[in-house]
């Protein structure tokens, strides 16, 4: 009997064209964070940023974990006590950092513009070893700005009721900090903050 492969590899090749295809939106889809995390982000930056400020700027993608707060290694439940959260959340945390996500700056909730960064822009603000000059090539650019945010992934308990976000802040070359917040959710659906465990501080050099 005699046939032909063309139309098998024809067909293949559309299956896997297909494949792909949906591939790519499963993670699109997976990357793109519900408005519940854009709510608590709003209530985290409407409680941090101050009424005078005119503009927000946002790095256009959570931080992963950059300053470690997962540690180093070392055993969850000890890492967490440090940090004064449960093992839950903190283990929740580490699982959804260990990548980034885009943010988009017309899913936040607030009164102030916010305008969001790129890492290429971000890159050439800051490239050059004085970090002083970077900042005023940002300050050029966002006169109205309070500084640079950074966002990490929010994680929430199994309850959905308590939740843990890295937040940095960086307004100078010897100016910001970097801190894991907690809140919790009061009845009605806002969020409130809690507490928070500084990571690091950037502050003058004496």
């Amino acid at each position: 009997m005699n046939f032909s492969l063309r139309p098998v590899r024809k067909r293949w090749a559309l299956l896997m064209a297909g494949i792909l295809l949906l591939g790519g939106q499963a993670l699109r889809a997976e990357t793109r964070l519900p408005p519940e995390e854009y709510a608590l982000f709003s209530a985290l930056l409407r409680h941090g940023v101050g009424t005078d400020a005119r503009q927000v700027v946002i790095a256009d993608t959570t931080t992963g974990d950059p300053a470690h707060v997962g540690g180093h290694g070392e055993p969850v439940a000890d890492r967490a006590k440090i940090l004064e959260t449960t093992p839950e959340l903190l283990g929740e945390w580490i699982r959804l950092n260990s990548r980034t996500a885009p943010l988009s700056a017309t899913s936040f909730h607030l009164p102030i513009p916010i305008v969001t960064l790129s890492k290429v822009d971000r890159e050439q603000l800051f490239s050059g070893d004085n970090p002083v000059t970077g900042w005023q090539r940002f300050y050029n650019r966002y006169p109205d700005s309070v500084g640079l945010i950074r966002l990490s992934r929010a994680a929430l308990d199994a309850r959905g009721t308590h939740a843990i976000v890295y937040l940095e802040f960086q307004c100078g070359a010897e100016c910001g900090s970097g801190r894991l917040v907690q809140l919790s959710q009061y009845p009605g659906g806002g969020w409130q903050i809690d507490a928070g465990s500084i990571i690091w501080v950037a502050a003058p050099k004496r």
